[in-house]
């Protein structure tokens, strides 16, 4: 039990690292484009987005997200780092993705 308490805290402080590294990876990204303007302007655009878009999500629902999409961790190791149902994990992995999608649907 305090293995996956301690585990869930990892995932937490991880989750965070994660967020301040793309950022810093975004504007890494932001120097290394394409000289196009167009393009340039719509990356921007579609990450400030996307980020914008996961700052709306709760905590619970963007942290399986994340450990979903970035760590590719399966449901059943997201159920035991947070402590929750497989069918909640996959019930918020899904809800995420559909608030994204409903965010971001005029840029797509």
């Amino acid at each position: 039990w305090d293995h996956l308490k301690k585990r869930k805290r990892l995932a937490e402080v991880e989750f965070a690292e994660e967020l301040h590294t793309r950022q810093s990876d975004r504007a890494a990204l932001t120097l290394t484009q394409p000289t196009r303007p167009d393009r340039a302007a719509a990356h921007t655009e579609i990450m400030e987005r996307f980020e914008a878009a996961l700052e709306t999500l709760s905590h619970q629902h963007r942290t399986s997200l994340v450990l979903r999409e970035v760590e590719g961790m399966s449901y059943k190791e997201i159920a035991a780092v947070t402590d929750c149902n497989i069918g909640t994990v996959m019930s918020r992995i899904y809800t995420a993705r559909k608030s994204i999608q409903a965010y971001m649907k005029d840029l797509l």
